[in-house]
């Protein structure tokens, strides 16, 4: 399963929001275009609370993941094209696959913390659908 990465652009975004990279990933599948889509918008922990939501409303998915990372961890917020939600499952794998994937996430135990609170992921170098 490869991301599809693009940036965002408009001219009406924030300037600070064309820096941002979003990435539909396909979560619960090892093939292209099966499992369950969300877009994952790293890099943007700025934009407020609308620009979020106006990004997930042209993303035009059932969920979007901004993430970036703090201090413990990595912050995420999940919104749908219409609101933002505390957690979303499909969009939180998609979110540390991606990680795991781009190397941002280290191997052994990751946290995250959402509206719902904070949560643990484990990665392991061990690719999903291989055998030993």
């Amino acid at each position: 399963m490869t991301p599809q990465a693009f940036y965002i652009s408009s001219p009406t975004l924030p300037v600070n929001a064309v820096e941002c990279r979003a990435f539909k990933v396909d979560a619960f599948t090892n093939r292209p275009f099966k499992g369950n889509p969300a877009a994952v918008v790293l890099d943007c922990p700025e934009l407020d609370r609308e620009t979020m939501l106006a990004i997930a409303g042209e993303l035009n998915l059932s969920e979007t993941a901004f993430v970036w990372p703090e201090k413990d961890g990595f912050r995420v917020r999940f919104f749908t094209p219409g609101d933002e939600i505390p957690l979303c499952g499909h969009a939180t794998v998609a979110t540390f696959y991606l990680l795991w994937r781009l190397g941002l996430a280290t191997e052994g135990i990751n946290r995250m913390f959402s509206r719902a609170g904070g949560l643990t992921f484990s990665s392991r170098t061990e690719r999903y659908g291989s055998s030993s």
